[in-house]
């Protein structure tokens, strides 16, 4: 019986290795910029190249939807203090004032109902800045699972559940890649005029995506893409109640 080889050790890791994973990141043929380009080119055919020919094409899709999410977090967060305090009447008591953050989404509506309704304002902007804080980039994630669970039910393609997980993937990281582009007008403007804008870009976009990857007629592809943004909408609502609670829970808010 001949003696078992010992594996090789791997090198050790050093601030080379670091900065070589950072090049092959931003590597112009199968890094972010080539997968940025032919998420705008040709979505479908990019994806379906990934999935069933070369998974070494693109960036991979977790890689890359963490990758941007925790972008688009960072620099929503310091954008924030710059985004605008909006109220009916400028200039009066903060009562009356909406604080403008981030995404604006029923999660951050499920915090302000749950709070103590005898706080002061400044307090529950507080505990606002917190939950966003805390758990944006978990938002921002959640939108992947719930897209690819509508995207799963509506297009009836023989594609399994983790593929179009991995579809979302790119579609979706590809959006908050938008979302990232339009984020300063925020700075400028009405945080709402930047997210109406960035909801119809965003729209236009999941279509075209949708269209050419599962390769539908345009009006089934816009019909089945609002189906599954209303699905998504529906489990997002759900998974931001929850993380609500736990905040809630976790904060000691009666």
């Amino acid at each position: 019986m001949e003696p078992m080889q010992e594996k090789p050790a791997p090198d050790r890791i050093t601030m080379r290795t670091f900065w070589l994973a950072i090049l092959d990141m931003f590597n112009i043929e199968k890094g972010l910029p080539h997968t940025l380009i032919a998420l705008s080119k040709y979505p479908g055919r990019a994806i379906r190249a990934y999935l069933f020919e070369d998974r070494q094409a693109l960036v991979h899709p977790f890689r890359f939807v963490i990758f941007v999410a925790a972008i688009a977090t960072f620099f929503t967060l310091k954008m924030a203090p710059n985004a605008s305090f909006r109220s009916n009447d400028a200039g009066k008591s903060s009562d009356r004032h909406e604080y403008q953050l981030g995404k604006r989404d029923s999660a951050t509506q499920d915090i302000k109902l749950s709070l103590d309704p005898r706080l002061r304002p400044q307090e529950t902007d507080k505990l606002q800045q917190k939950f966003m804080n805390d758990y944006f980039n978990l938002l921002m994630l959640l939108g992947v699972p719930a897209m690819a669970l509508g995207s799963f039910w509506v297009f009836r393609k023989r594609w399994n559940y983790a593929e179009h997980l991995v579809a979302n993937c790119y579609i979706y990281g590809y959006s908050t890649v938008l979302y990232l582009l339009l984020l300063p007008i925020s700075i400028w403007a009405d945080y709402w005029a930047m997210s109406s804008i960035y909801m119809v870009i965003s729209t236009i976009y999941l279509v075209y995506a949708y269209k050419a990857t599962f390769q539908e007629s345009w009006m089934r592809s816009i019909l089945k893409t609002l189906l599954v943004f209303l699905i998504s909408i529906m489990g997002f609502i759900v998974s931001g109640f929850v993380i609500s609670i736990f905040f809630v829970l976790t904060n000691g808010i009666k």
